[in-house]
């Protein structure tokens, strides 16, 4: 399948769910932005994986996933999405991969080391007190430029986008990332635009429909027990 970023970028490709990383980092300070970003990850490896043809929805239930070749991708993280992929076994839910995979704390962080690797984002130590975390601000804008006009121009305009793109859009518009990356007032005028292309409505097969729906049916499930239990601790 057509991925229409990366034909048009060969020299700043970007697999799924490192695009969702780059969105999911402030510009500058590199720290993390959005809301449950990790469960928006995991759900893009899932996409990815499935466009790779290394799993596959259930041909009786599309929210479950199957595992169909464990071949190496060429992408550290994702073979080691892969492999846990693996061990779950085949017949897993959506939901159920994209709960245990982003709540692994450490998913993002592979994802911006592998970002690291490549000269994109670069790795700042930071502490207080007993405290010590990392943030990924950027080396290289260009990657995250590119993706955001890219963007812009299926959102704003009239450029068809293909599954990756509407994947992308669709995850980053359900963990706040629209907002937090592109103008409120042209993501409110083009409101029922960008509802249609994250519904996977818009130029996708039936079966990549059914996909890009259950994944986001799970990162939106996966995302909201997390915080209906913070919300319940907090009262």
């Amino acid at each position: 399948m057509t991925d229409t970023f990366n034909s048009q970028n060969p020299d700043l490709a970007l697999s799924l769910p490192e695009r969702i990383a780059l969105l999911s980092r402030h510009d500058e300070s590199g720290a993390k932005q959005g809301s449950f970003t990790d469960y928006a990850v995991a759900g893009a490896t899932l996409v990815e994986l499935i466009l790779q043809d290394r799993l596959e929805t259930d041909a009786d239930n599309p929210k479950k996933i199957n595992v169909i070749d464990t071949s190496p991708t060429n992408d550290d993280y994702l073979d080691e999405a892969l492999a846990f992929f693996e061990r779950k076994g085949s017949g897993k839910s959506a939901q159920s991969l994209v709960s245990s995979l982003g709540g692994k704390t450490k998913i993002l962080r592979l994802v911006a080391e592998g970002l690291v690797k490549r000269g994109i984002l670069q790795a700042q130590k930071q502490s207080f007190l007993v405290f010590s975390w990392t943030n990924y601000p950027e080396a290289d804008p260009r990657p995250e430029t590119a993706l955001k006009s890219h963007l812009a121009d299926i959102m704003f305009g009239d450029q068809t986008p293909d599954a990756r793109d509407c994947v992308v859009i669709a995850l980053a518009k359900e963990v706040d990332l629209l907002k937090k990356n592109f103008d409120k007032l042209q993501l409110k005028e083009h409101k029922q635009r960008i509802k249609d292309i994250a519904s996977g409505e818009v130029a996708l097969t039936d079966s990549t429909i059914r996909a890009v729906r259950a994944i986001r049916t799970a990162v939106i499930v996966a995302a909201t027990v997390p915080a209906i239990v913070a919300s319940s601790s907090s009262g």
